[in-house]
């Protein structure tokens, strides 16, 4: 079986569009379906359905990709890991994440990559705008805390951050958690927010008294007197030793918030996107070992 015909198989099945595939390998519409015809041929069944809107595919093409999984992912993974040994790795890998996270954890991996010729141009925003770059193309790489349920893309867990509830020493709080707190909230849904007042069997208030799409921002308005935040233990960890801010609930441990690292996997088809990924694993996951 034709290492070439399972590649382009493989990303037919994750765009459901040989012309898209097509472009993702960089090869021929016409050379791509004449390999998907002799995979067909070969197994002596239909891989897929063609339709205006791209193609659909068969039982039989959901069981080949159920037996193989990640494993020709690994495969390219492998032979780019190989080619670095000669290959140079100069060049620009488009990363996104969010702000605070990106500013906590990303400097050692942006000294490491600059070793070795790598720029990586980082992109910050939330869960929305960094799937849509995904989605766009214009990202390889990404740091965000909601598992990836995108087939064309690969992810790993890298670290569990611990959600404090603060607010300054001085702002007059009922003992008892309630929706009508001055809560600041990052955005109007309110998920962290949402999450802490869940775990304590509280209504979600109906208004936040704060909304910015700042979690740095949130910390010092909370230190400035301006509500309650929940906030990652790493962004609040020092003002609460100095006294700035005080955890308000101690009791009552709130859900930790998964970290994961995700990547198109297509792009692993570059040395310097192979590399950049492995290097940020292996410095996240000193983060996590703190």
């Amino acid at each position: 079986m034709n290492l070439n015909h399972l590649r382009t198989f493989a990303e037919v099945w994750r765009t459901r569009s040989i012309s898209r595939a097509s472009d993702i390998l960089n090869i021929t519409q016409p050379a791509a379906s004449g390999q998907i015809r002799a995979l067909e041929a070969e197994l002596g069944h239909a891989l897929f359905r063609r339709h205006a809107r791209g193609v659909e595919p068969t039982v039989v093409a959901n069981e080949l990709v159920n037996m193989i999984g990640d494993r020709l992912d690994g495969a390219d993974a492998a032979f780019e890991r190989l080619r670095l040994r000669s290959d140079a790795l100069e060049g620009v890998v488009h990363f996104a994440g969010p702000a605070e996270f990106v500013g906590a954890s990303m400097p050692p991996v942006t000294a490491v990559l600059a070793t070795q010729g790598i720029d990586l141009h980082i992109r910050l925003g939330g869960r929305d705008a960094i799937y849509q770059w995904f989605a766009d193309e214009v990202i390889e790489l990404a740091i965000t805390a909601s598992e990836p349920d995108d087939r064309a893309l690969g992810y790993q867990s890298v670290f569990e951050e611990e959600l404090l509830v603060v607010a300054a020493p001085n702002l007059d709080l009922t003992s008892i958690p309630r929706a009508d707190w001055p809560w600041l909230a990052y955005d109007e849904t309110l998920p962290l927010i949402r999450s802490y007042l869940a775990a304590v069997h509280t209504d979600i208030p109906a208004r936040p008294a704060l909304i910015a799409g700042s979690l740095t921002f949130l910390r010092d308005a909370a230190m400035a007197g301006a509500g309650v935040a929940v906030l990652p233990d790493y962004l609040c960890s020092a003002a609460i030793s100095e006294g700035k801010l005080v955890h308000v609930d101690p009791i009552n441990r709130l859900p930790a918030n998964r970290i994961f690292l995700a990547w198109r996997k297509a792009a692993l088809r570059s040395p310097r996107v192979v590399f950049t990924r492995d290097r940020c694993l292996v410095e996240l996951a000193k983060l996590e070992a703190r």
